[in-house]
C-alpha cells in the first residue's frame, strides 16, 4: 500500500503552508474567540 502515501505528504505540505498560531491570535472571529485554541489542535492532530 505505498501508493496511499500522499496522506502524509498533504499533511507536511498543510503544516508548512499554514500560518504560525499567532496570526490565528491576532484575528480572532466572533464565532471562534480562542482561534488559536483551534490552530492547536489542528497542529497536534
Amino acid at each position: 500500500m505505498v501508493t496511499y502515501n500522499p496522506s502524509e505528504s498533504e499533511e507536511k505540505t498543510l503544516t508548512a503552508e499554514a500560518p504560525p498560531s499567532p496570526i490565528t491570535c491576532d484575528a480572532p472571529t466572533p464565532h471562534f474567540p480562542s482561534g488559536c485554541a483551534l490552530l492547536l489542535h489542528y497542529d497536534t492532530d
